[in-house]
């Protein structure tokens, strides 16, 4: 299966990157405090399912690398690395909708909805093929990935530029 991942390291095609390891102390206060909730839920309710302590996350489309690009380092100026990626066992990625993620990360919460149901939405998978048709969906992948392009790209204020291909 091909996928994206954004990164500010720089990688050589053909590099196989491990599965990541996060660490609450790699956190700000604020988004320990989120992942914190997200894996309590997840080792209690879905314990099935994979952490988003230890892993990569990935995209289906190159659209939505470029919409994590822009959630990642917003009004910044700098340059990173699109991916693509070539993941061998389909069944080592879980498709998740970010979007309750985002409403918890940005406080923004609809009338009625509670934190709580948004982490419950977000442990509900979706499907490789709804992973491709909403950019703001986001692959939790639990096995090594392989480099097989790398696009150097460049942000400024949230407008996300190509500038070579390697």
């Amino acid at each position: 299966m091909i996928a994206y991942y954004i990164s500010i390291d720089c990688f050589k095609v053909g590099t196989v990157l491990p599965i990541k390891q996060y660490k609450f102390c790699d956190f700000t206060i604020r988004k320990r405090k989120m992942e914190q909730d997200f894996e309590d839920y997840r080792s209690n309710k879905c314990p099935e399912l994979s952490s988003r302590l230890s892993c990569r996350f990935i995209s289906a489309t190159i659209a939505s690398a470029e919409f994590w690009a822009q959630q990642k380092f917003p009004k910044q100026e700098r340059d990173y690395y699109l991916y693509e990626v070539e993941v061998a066992d389909e069944v080592s990625v879980q498709w998740h909708d970010a979007e309750p993620f985002d409403i918890i990360a940005n406080n923004c919460f609809p009338s009625g909805i509670t934190k709580e149901d948004c982490i419950k939405r977000y442990w509900n998978l979706c499907s490789y093929d709804e992973a491709i048709n909403n950019y703001e969906s986001e692959g939790i992948c639990i096995t090594p990935i392989l480099i097989k392009e790398r696009i150097d790209m460049h942000i400024s204020n949230g407008i996300v530029t190509n500038f070579s291909n390697s």
